[in-house]
Formats: structure tokens, sequence, C-alpha cells
């Protein structure tokens, strides 16, 4: 028994200082109420596994996520072909930029900047990840070179001819 606190170290537990008794049984249920619910984080945006881009372009690639936990336990961070973006893009031709937290801590985003879209580019697995003690969410896009190629088609000069068709005369079917 530690008499100077009063306390017994029976039970629950009671706190005995001044005529007051506090159960620490219950000041923790208390606490535990208090907290808010914790869910794992989930990535909003992107939501299509391709980006449309244009070679040589800039593009930027936003990544919003919800991080389900209080923001200042929660990652979230983009990848290249499942490397970190400083080591891939030394040159920083690609890298991260805005981290942005929305009111009350609801979304967070992590944005993948290019300067220029190369051809190396679309053959490129990106990923963007949010991580926090609940868990963890991945997306992973492509870079689409779908109006780059357009482009380049409507440049090339037809390789397809035609000719007229012989008109048949006379024919009868027997």
């Amino acid at each position: 028994m530690d008499r100077a606190l009063g306390y017994t170290g029976r039970g629950v537990g009671a706190l005995l200082k001044g005529g007051t008794v506090v159960l620490v049984g219950s000041m923790c249920l208390l606490m535990a109420e208090a907290l808010p619910a914790v869910t794992s984080p989930r990535i909003k945006r992107p939501c299509q596994p391709t980006i449309k881009a244009t070679l040589g372009k800039r593009l930027v690639i936003p990544c919003k996520a919800d991080p389900g936990f209080p923001d200042e336990f929660t990652l979230i961070y983009w990848l290249a072909n499942k490397q970190f973006i400083e080591v891939m893009y030394p040159d920083n031709r690609v890298k991260e930029v805005d981290k942005k937290k929305k009111a009350n801590n609801v979304v967070i985003k992590r944005s993948l900047k290019f300067e220029t879209v190369n051809e190396e580019d679309f053959h490129t697995n990106y990923t963007c990840v949010v991580m926090s003690p609940a868990g963890m969410d991945k997306f992973t896009i492509r870079l689409n070179g779908e109006q780059e190629n357009e482009e380049v088609r409507r440049k090339k000069p037809s390789t397809t001819t035609t000719s007229p068709v012989p008109a048949i005369k006379n024919f009868h079917p027997t």
C-alpha cells in the first residue's frame, strides 16, 4: 500500500486523495471513447490505370488520399518501377511536389511532376503509396502516349492507295 497516494492496489484501482475517489478503469474508458475512429488510408485519385500524356510536354499527376488516421502519422509518396522517384530520376526531371492538407486533415495530396515526358516514361509503372499505422493503400498507373501517337499518325502520309473499281457491263447471271 502506498500511503502517500492512498492507493490500495485492490480491484480496479482506486486513488484516494482529499476524499475523492476516482476509478482508473473509468478514466481509461472515457479516454478510449474520446479517440476518433481510425481506418486504413485510401487513395481517392488517381482512379484510372492510365493517364494521357504527350511526348515532350509537362505533366502533373496528383495523388489524393484519405489518411484514415491523424495526418502527422501518414506518409504519401510515389514510386517508379518500385524505386523511389529520387533514385529513378536523380536529375529531377520527374519529382514529387505539393504535400498539402485539406481542412480537418480529410485529404492529403502528393503530386508527381514531369518537367518533360520522355519515351521511357511510357514504359514505367508509377505507384502512389499511402501508409499509416492503421494500414496502407497503393495505386499503380502508366502513361498513355495515345495523343502523341495520333499526332504522329496525322503527320505521316497515307500509304493506302485507292483505284477505281471497273464497272461491269452487260453482266447477266446464268
